[in-house]
């Protein structure tokens, strides 16, 4: 039966959780899908006798990030200008929000950067509040977890994307219209402090629906979640297919690509796979 490969410090979960045991045809040791939430830190991981274990039995970890270019910068530089400035794509008033913002975060002028693509603006502005506040976004990400644990105990991390597909997929790839309504969301809309903290209680009963429901992740209403959650899955699916094809493997992703029709279990579950939710026992 399937559920006997399942760790023995595992429970099978009856809701969706953040971790799920993956078959294909013919296995009898599953490989592992995981939701990390970035801001959590990697305390979550190396303190869980669970997800240490699965990770130290598996052959390798795959990862959203190419860990080759993370390891090895390159200084290429992409082309993030547009013909249609901000104040073209967006109202007076909402202009005005902007200036405010990206004087108050960089202290310079947003007419001088206006013809940058909205996304740039945006994280100018968060990079801006993150150097004015250290405790902004700051501190290590769940993910430095599967990083230090490469390097110790000499896993080999995969990547499913590279800094060329993130920029066409996600830069290039999202329409201006969409990504100046994702500046304002962001400017708007976005509760950090609120958010975080519903993320942290859904993380901690280990549900995903509960995670999924917050900002409608199932539906994919956000501004950007087509560029970035959907197309992004789409493109991994078939490094996803090659890497569990070459059995008991970890593959950690956001949380978010988890969530709705074209998340990354439903996707697989469509191909084919049993997936099957699991959670730490007790």
């Amino acid at each position: 039966m399937l559920l006997c490969c399942v760790p023995v410090c595992a429970q099978v979960s009856k809701q969706p959780t953040f971790l799920w045991a993956v078959f294909t045809k013919g296995d009898t040791v599953p490989s592992f899908l995981y939701g990390t939430i970035h801001h959590l830190g990697p305390r979550p991981i190396l303190d869980s006798r669970l997800m240490m274990g699965i990770i130290l039995k598996s052959n390798y970890i795959v990862m959203e990030a190419d860990t080759t270019e993370l390891y090895h910068r390159k200084s290429k530089r992409y082309d993030y200008t547009v013909d249609t400035p901000l104040d073209q794509l967006i109202g007076f008033a909402d202009y005005q929000l902007v200036q405010q913002e990206f004087l108050a975060a960089t202290g310079r002028k947003l007419d001088d950067y206006k013809y940058k693509m909205p996304q740039i603006i945006m994280s100018m502005i968060d990079d801006g509040r993150t150097d004015q506040d250290p405790d902004h976004e700051s501190g290590p990400l769940m993910e430095n977890a599967l990083y230090a644990m490469s390097r110790v105990k000499g896993k080999s991390i995969e990547g499913l994307e590279t800094r060329d597909d993130m920029y066409e997929i996600m830069y290039r790839g999202m329409p201006l219209q969409e990504q100046a309504r994702l500046l304002l969301y962001y400017l708007k809309e976005i509760r950090f402090s609120s958010t975080k903290e519903l993320m942290l209680e859904c993380f901690q009963k280990q549900d995903l629906n509960c995670f999924c429901e917050i900002d409608d992740m199932n539906h994919y209403t956000r501004p950007g979640d087509t560029a970035i959650i959907v197309n992004r899955n789409l493109f991994w699916m078939p490094k996803i297919e090659h890497h569990l094809k070459q059995r008991n493997v970890f593959i950690a992703v956001g949380a978010a690509h988890l969530c709705g029709r074209f998340g990354i279990v439903a996707l697989l579950r469509k191909r084919g796979y049993v997936l099957i939710p699991v959670r730490e026992g007790k």
